[in-house]
């Protein structure tokens, strides 16, 4: 449990369509996930996002980046531009390459660009752009 949060209502929350998107690649969300991705993904009535801003603080190695890949998915799907920055060339492949193993797996059909710290992943009209936020390959 967070030592602190401050969440907004989540009662328009689209993470049922996200995490269903999701499990189509035969994973599943843990219920700690979907409890992120409830405010992450709440809108208002007016279709706005509620929280323009959203950070959350987990320990290594326990499926943060799993919760970024079901919201990229999600918004690659529905039309997004969507730009996933790292700070090394290394791990922003990484988070392409997940992504395309998870769009792979649930048979979602989408083109892919593989560039050195460029990667690109599209589905119709959602994008999802990987950049490094250094010069550094590593």
């Amino acid at each position: 449990m967070p030592t602190q949060s401050l969440l907004l209502s989540n009662r328009n929350s689209l993470y049922t369509e996200a995490v269903n998107l999701y499990e189509k690649s035969e994973r599943k969300a843990q219920r700690w996930q979907i409890n992120l991705l409830k405010p992450l993904m709440a809108r208002t009535k007016k279709g706005l996002w509620i929280h323009s801003k959203f950070g959350y603080s987990v320990p290594r190695r326990n499926g943060k980046n799993e919760v970024v890949a079901i919201r990229e998915m999600w918004g690659a799907d529905n039309g997004e531009r969507i730009l996933h920055t790292a700070h090394r060339t290394t791990t922003s492949h990484a988070a392409w390459e997940r992504l395309c193993a998870l769009l792979d797996k649930a048979g979602i059909a989408y083109e892919s660009l593989k560039a050195s710290g460029r990667e690109k992943i599209t589905l119709g009209t959602g994008t999802v752009e990987f950049r490094t936020r250094s010069r550094r390959t590593r």
